[in-house]
């Protein structure tokens, strides 16, 4: 596994725990495909990252399979003003010519985001993003290209790195935010250890007819009907599980019963 951010010990105990695979960490630098604080963009989709984190460690240590971690922070689209977390972790199985995935999606995510002057007063947005637990990083307001301060929880550092930023930016304000890198941020990593749980339990979940692991869902059917009126809601009626390796599908019913009223875009406008 390549990383930077102690990411491993994250993901480790269930690959051992469920696949009986030991995790070896590789220091490699995946920054390179992109960083959360964005001085480097990350110009791939999330999968496509995580497959080439994993083909780096797989080249630096020689081994036959790679996993690797990759997050995404953003709105919800339901709930706009709240962050979700998007954790994916994959498996990348030469010997078998295969490619595994998994996500878990959290709202449990502690974020900030302050746009302050040098002297103004942000305890209670520090004690709401769980400061020094959680670091933040400071950089300018108005998207200058540095100075970037990462990693802080001392005070002291914090101060100075909003003078500075301050100081470098056109509007006199500097922008304070979680740190989002695994390591500093203790809400982001039981995130990351629930989705390699549910890569490691795909990963054991062999196809029904070529028997390759990674048997999983890969789709959804929408449209459970209301109780009401009959008609589709937006509700998953169905997951469609599919093989990594063949072209087997299932289709698995979730949704037995009607949907209530409150779901549908007709009987509840």
């Amino acid at each position: 596994m390549a990383t930077k951010h102690g990411k491993a010990e994250l993901v480790a105990p269930p690959l051992m725990e469920v696949l009986g695979l030991e995790v070896v960490a590789a220091a490699v630098d995946t920054d390179e495909l992109g960083t959360f604080s964005g001085e480097i963009p990350r110009l791939a989709a999330p999968l496509e990252t995580a497959v080439a984190k994993a083909r780096m460690g797989m080249a630096a240590t020689g081994l036959a399979i790679g996993v690797a971690s990759e997050g995404t922070v953003g709105p919800s689209a339901a709930v706009p003003f709240l962050s979700v977390a998007r954790e994916l972790v994959v498996l990348v199985d030469d010997e078998r010519g295969i490619v595994v995935a998994d996500t878990e999606i959290s709202y449990d995510l502690i974020t900030i985001c302050v746009d302050a002057e040098a002297d103004q007063d942000l305890t209670g947005q520090l004690e709401q993003g769980q400061f020094p637990a959680h670091a933040v990083l400071v950089r300018p307001t108005d998207g200058s290209p540095g100075p970037v301060f990462k990693a802080i929880r001392d005070p002291h550092a914090l101060r100075v790195a909003l003078e500075a930023c301050c100081d470098a930016s056109v509007d006199g304000r500097a922008r304070v935010e979680t740190d989002l890198r695994a390591h500093l941020c203790p809400s982001r990593q039981p995130i990351i250890a629930r989705a390699a749980r549910r890569l490691a339990d795909r990963v054991a979940t062999p196809c029904p007819e070529c028997a390759s692991p990674g048997f999983g869902i890969v789709g959804v059917e929408i449209g459970v009907p209301c109780e009401w009126c009959g008609r589709d809601t937006d509700l998953v009626r169905a997951h469609v599980l599919g093989c990594v390796a063949c072209r087997a599908q299932r289709v698995d019913v979730v949704a037995t019963e009607a949907a209530d009223p409150g779901h549908c875009a007709w009987c509840n406008p």
